[in-house]
């Protein structure tokens, strides 16, 4: 399953609650939520990653404000990777960063209530770098 049917799966099940009669009253499904959230393990190292092998991610170009959608897997890899609008309607950038983050991010994977390692979705944040603008700058929030 690609990464973007995924995610507008989980979507449409996390912001879906069918309502169901039952005996005269509703009953709400809630969507299952992980106890334990998915945790990057290694920022520093994918982004030295990026600088090395990626165009238009080193210090001296400026590069915009980028959302990326991750499905990490039970194991901590990162199975799919997509690009997202950081607003509707918006442009989605850092296609050409997510080789290099299913290669290399590894993830302490999200986990549920009885502390089973379970799929779960990442989105992470990159903030925009303008050069020259050291102190404002930080890749990874």
């Amino acid at each position: 399953m690609r990464l973007e049917s995924g995610l507008i799966a989980l979507s449409i099940a996390l912001l879906a609650a069918p309502v169901v009669a039952q005996d005269e009253s509703d009953v709400r499904v809630e969507p299952m939520t992980p106890a334990i959230e998915a945790e990057w393990q290694n920022p520093a190292e994918v982004q030295r990653v990026f600088v090395r092998e990626t165009a238009g991610f080193s210090r001296f170009e400026a590069r915009p404000a980028m959302k990326i959608g991750l499905m990490i897997e039970a194991d901590g890899t990162v199975g799919e990777c997509l690009p997202l609008a950081l607003e509707q309607g918006g442009p989605a950038y850092g296609k050409e960063l997510c080789p290099s983050i299913v290669e290399h991010a590894r993830f302490a994977p999200a986990r549920d209530a009885a502390g089973n390692a379970v799929r779960s979705v990442y989105v992470a944040y990159f903030e925009a770098y303008r050069p020259g603008a050291a102190a404002e700058n930080r890749d990874f929030g």
